[in-house]
């Protein structure tokens, strides 16, 4: 029974305690009348707060505007500044193999040349060993020609000695 009584009290308790938790607050007449008169001067002071904000706003639009299109012409002269370099990059590449077509036509004129050289050279030595060839053989001819007469004479001279002819006078 006690606990009947408690539950009762309870309920009893929470049925007239619902409604004031839950009432809700009213402004009063004079509360009302303060914020309509009141309204207008928050309404310009809000437009101004929004009016400097569009213009910050703007101006940062307009910054922002700026830099973009100092950063496109930027881009812009480096684009050209990148294909005039590969243009350029592209003619010195040109000239390069021309110049390499060049070396390699210089190289092979070069090499014929040398071989040229070394002929003349082979030339020029046998020609020199020929005329020196030349040389020893007409020294050797003339000695054996010279060796040979004088040992012709010395056969003479003994056969005319042995003959008796008496040519003394004519020794070698």
């Amino acid at each position: 029974m006690r606990q009947t009584k408690a539950i009762i009290i309870v309920l009893l308790l929470l049925i007239i305690t619902f409604p004031l938790a839950s009432a809700k607050a009213h402004a009063g007449m004079f509360d009302r009348l303060k914020d309509i008169y009141q309204a207008p001067d928050k309404l310009a002071e809000l437009k101004g707060q929004y009016e400097s904000t569009k213009q910050m706003l703007e101006g940062q639009l307009e910054a922002q505007r700026e830099q973009l299109e100092l950063t496109r012409q930027q881009a812009s002269d480096l684009l050209a500044q990148q294909e005039a370099l590969l243009a350029q990059q592209e003619g010195l590449l040109a000239e390069q193999e021309e110049l390499m077509k060049y070396n390699e036509s210089l190289k092979s004129e070069n090499q014929t040349l040398i071989a040229q050289m070394e002929a003349a050279e082979a030339k020029k030595q046998s020609l020199y060993n020929k005329a020196i060839f030349i040389a020893v053989s007409l020294i050797a001819v003339l000695a054996a020609y010279a060796l040979s007469v004088r040992i012709w004479r010395f056969a003479v001279w003994r056969k005319q000695r042995r003959s008796g002819h008496g040519h003394e006078a004519m020794l070698p």
